[in-house]
């Protein structure tokens, strides 16, 4: 390649395609500010949000392309003529899968953030170290991070943090330790490298606990504005195209707001435990692979999990129990107007949790090792790690209760075992189909109704079919229904038991039976 007097470079066209591309896409590696974002190119712009603009990763388009591409590149037809970047060139530019010379970028962010080796992020511009575009706003003045936080600098930042957060009605100390753990996320998400985060609840017994503004708050300090909400989505198609967009904007924190219907599907239990997105973009036949940084928050009443995801294993638990009929109407706060003190206050707030995550970094050969989180074990070195050596509670232990509560299929496989065994002894069998079984329950609930005073049995069992084969009143489902949730509980431990079928097959079916596991 030559450089015209223009100082762009200059490249011949013809039949040779593979020379072509070759040398457009290092002529492109001259762009400044040109980044690859996942399998995209993009770079750092800005996007409204309301009255305000903030910093955000913006795709290039094929016109954006063009014409980067035009201010270092000079093609040349015929009898070296100049002509415009053919379209053949462009699509390579755009879908080739990778562009050695083209800096990766991971993210924009608009405040200080932990480094995977533990030193602080806090130099505007591009950091190479974590692929990370620093555009912190002109007003944004973040006190001094001590390198090595003394006890009584971890005692300040966190009575500092916690004061914030006196007035509200904490289920327990655990539940306002997993709020801190939430706000340490934001300035921890860059510093592993594996594993996902967890999805944040809050969640509240009444109405008017004060669930959105925790929320706004703790999306505040680090970044300024309140937290952005979307409403649950419908199924898992809409929850996957919601996951796309925000990925594709680069978006730090989203809170599924109101959450009225049982929580979870298997797109967002997916992108919890991702740092990479791949999907189609809505109307385009197009595969996008971008990186997945959201943290995940929702608030609700009393919310409830779906029993066919694997969401409340994946959930921390932030529990507010008011004991006020109408909590919205207390009076007598510490501070009258919350957000406008926190956002008087954000660079020392800052200051404060990158204090706490540099204390905990440190502490790491120190400290007790904590109960393994499956999926979460890098976010857990981090951020439990933090808040334990603060001398807090494990959030991980209003996670342990969320379980017991929210797994509404380990209470439907408790019920099928205790029901199914009651069965069998009750029939005097080791093992029977789902027609026998069906058949014995129906038949004890015509002698109900035949019969004043008998009491209808296998309670257990007709209990896990109302919940999981969704039948009304004292009816009973199909064999088809039944054979189904039994297959989805097939071998699933319960008590030191559980639910297989046998070797022996029955007229209509396989016989099931309840096996107990050897210690």
């Amino acid at each position: 390649m030559r450089t015209s007097l223009t100082g762009r470079v200059e490249i011949r066209l013809d039949t040779h395609a593979y020379r072509v591309n070759k040398e457009a896409l290092q002529a492109l590696t001259r762009c400044e500010g040109l980044y690859q974002f996942g399998n995209e190119l993009a770079m750092v712009g800005e996007q409204n949000i309301g009255l305000d603009r903030m910093p955000a990763v913006v795709p290039v388009s094929r016109d954006v392309l063009f014409s980067r591409l035009s201010e270092v590149a000079e093609f040349l037809g015929e009898r070296g003529r100049p002509e415009h970047c053919p379209p053949w060139v462009l699509g390579y530019l755009e879908t080739c899968p990778r562009r050695p010379g083209i800096k990766d970028l991971f993210g924009v962010i608009e405040y200080p953030v932990m480094r995977p080796d533990g030193t602080v992020l806090q130099q505007p511009g591009y950091d190479a170290s974590t692929a990370l575009y620093y555009c912190p706003p002109a007003d944004l003045r973040v006190a001094p991070v001590p390198e090595f936080p003394t006890d009584n600098d971890v005692a300040h930042a966190r009575e500092r943090l916690l004061d914030l957060v006196v007035d509200f009605p904490w289920a327990s100390a655990a539940h306002r330790a997993a709020w801190l753990a939430s706000l340490l996320t934001f300035f921890a998400r860059y510093a592993y490298t594996r594993g996902g985060t967890p999805l944040f609840l809050i969640d509240k017994n009444v109405p008017g606990a004060g669930s959105g503004l925790l929320a706004n708050i703790t999306a505040m300090i680090p970044t300024g504005r309140e937290m952005p909400t979307q409403g649950q989505p419908e199924d898992s198609k809409a929850s996957g195209k919601l996951i796309t967009s925000i990925c594709i904007a680069g978006q730090v924190v989203m809170c599924i707001d109101n959450i009225a219907h049982p929580l979870g599907d298997d797109k967002l239990d997916s992108a919890l435990t991702s740092r990479l997105w791949s999907d189609r973009v809505l109307g385009v036949s197009k595969l996008v692979i971008v990186p997945h940084r959201c943290i995940w928050f929702g608030t609700g009443n009393n919310v409830q999990f779906n029993p066919k995801c694997d969401t409340s294993r994946r959930t921390l638990h932030i529990r507010m129990m008011s004991l006020e009929e109408k909590p919205e109407k207390r009076t007598g706060f510490k501070y009258a107007n919350l957000p406008d003190f926190v956002a008087s206050s954000r660079g020392q707030l800052i200051a404060d949790c990158l204090t706490l995550l540099r204390a905990g970094f440190l502490s790491r050969e120190n400290r007790p090792k904590l109960q393994r989180w499956g999926s979460f074990e890098d976010w857990s070195e981090w951020v439990r790690g933090a808040v334990v050596h603060a001398g807090l509670p494990d959030p991980y232990e209003t996670h342990e209760a969320l379980s017991q509560v929210a797994d509404s299929a380990m209470h439907s496989l408790r019920d099928f075992i205790r029901g199914w065994e009651e069965l069998l002894a009750e029939n005097r069998v080791e093992s029977c189909t789902v027609r026998e079984a069906l058949t014995w329950l129906a038949e004890d609930s015509q002698v109900k109704a035949e019969r004043t005073g008998h009491i209808l049995r296998f309670l257990p069992l007709r209990d896990a079919l109302a919940e999981s084969c969704r039948c009304i009143g004292n009816s009973l489902p199909d064999t088809k229904q039944v054979g189904y949730a039994l297959r989805r509980f097939k071998g699933r431990v319960w008590a030191g038991k559980r639910l297989v079928p046998t070797d022996e097959r029955g007229e209509d079916g396989n016989k099931w039976t309840v096996q107990t596991i050897q210690a």
